[in-house]
C-alpha cells in the first residue's frame, strides 16, 4: 500500500512520500519513493535536509538529523543529492 495523501511538490506527480509494505523499515519506504522519483526523472532527487525531513514525517518517523542521515546513505548518490547552491 502507499500513501495516497497529497504530494509535497518536490516529488514528481504519481509518486508517494512513502511506500509501505517495502521490506525494511519505513525509511526504506522513503527509500522506495525516492527509487520511484529517481526512475520518472531519469535521475536522483535534488531535496533539501528539510524536505527529506519531510518525507519521513509522512512515514510517521523522526524528521531529525540522524533519520536524514539514515535516509541520504540508504539511497545513495543514485537516487538523492543535495540541490544546487545559488
Amino acid at each position: 500500500m502507499t500513501d495516497d495523501s497529497p504530494l509535497p511538490s518536490f516529488l514528481p506527480p504519481g509518486v508517494p512520500a512513502f511506500l509501505e509494505g517495502t521490506p525494511g523499515d519505513a525509511v526504506d519506504g522513503v527509500v522506495a519513493s525516492l527509487a520511484m522519483a529517481a526512475a520518472l526523472r531519469g535521475g536522483p532527487s535534488p531535496l533539501t535536509d528539510e524536505q527529506v525531513a519531510a518525507l519521513l514525517v509522512r512515514a510517521g518517523l523522526p524528521g531529525d538529523a540522524d533519520h536524514v542521515a539514515q535516509v541520504r546513505a540508504r539511497a545513495g548518490a543514485d537516487l538523492l543529492v543535495a540541490p544546487p547552491q545559488p
